[in-house]
């Protein structure tokens, strides 16, 4: 993706809306990684001049009316995303297939349940993940600080590792790109240590 574009696209976020984990899978959309995005807006009221900029950038967003967006390239996979997750049955490896995520981590997640997500996630600690495995770290996710935006299914998850590195090559790419470069900034940091 040219830089400009991802100058445009990030700059056009309006961050007081959504939580800070949105800088980590909107990042993974623009490396390609992820086809699409699932969050949770914060101030529905304030979402339209958002839902306007996804709009004019070609991209296709869904908005419930529990609070969740999601974003793609491609209309039926938001719609089908927001049916996945709406839909009573256990879901979690469809819908981690859908988001992009590693099936063995998208399996790991239907195994302990959609419940028990945050407290593994919660589990991890930094320390956990050893070696190049540290790129795969998301104890800071929620604080907008990691290159996954999945759970992972072992602190040695190899197909999640693929991910981070691939995701590590973009951010220091695009380093210094004008409002992504302070989060990349910060990303670079916390991976570099």
């Amino acid at each position: 993706m040219p830089k400009e574009d991802v100058e445009r696209y990030w700059n056009h976020v309006p961050w007081s809306i959504v939580p800070p984990s949105f800088q980590v899978d909107l990042c993974l959309f623009l490396a390609g990684i992820k086809p699409a995005i699932r969050t949770r807006v914060k101030h529905q009221n304030k979402i339209q001049p958002f839902l306007n900029n996804i709009l004019d950038f070609g991209w296709h967003p869904v908005h419930d009316k529990s609070g969740f967006l999601v974003i793609s390239k491609d209309k039926d996979l938001s719609q089908t995303i927001i049916q996945v997750d709406q839909s009573p049955p256990p879901h979690a490896i469809q819908l981690g297939c859908l988001l992009g995520y590693p099936e063995c981590c998208s399996k790991f997640i239907e195994h302990i349940g959609e419940d028990g997500i945050d407290k593994v996630a919660e589990g991890y600690k930094r320390t956990d993940f050893k070696g190049l495995f540290s790129f795969i770290d998301i104890s800071s996710y929620l604080e907008g600080i990691a290159l996954i935006s999945h759970v992972p299914c072992s602190t040695e998850c190899q197909p999640s590792l693929n991910i981070a590195l691939s995701v590590y090559s973009f951010v220091k790419e695009n380093s210094a790109v004008k409002g992504y470069n302070v989060w990349a900034s910060s990303v670079i940091d916390y991976f570099r240590k």
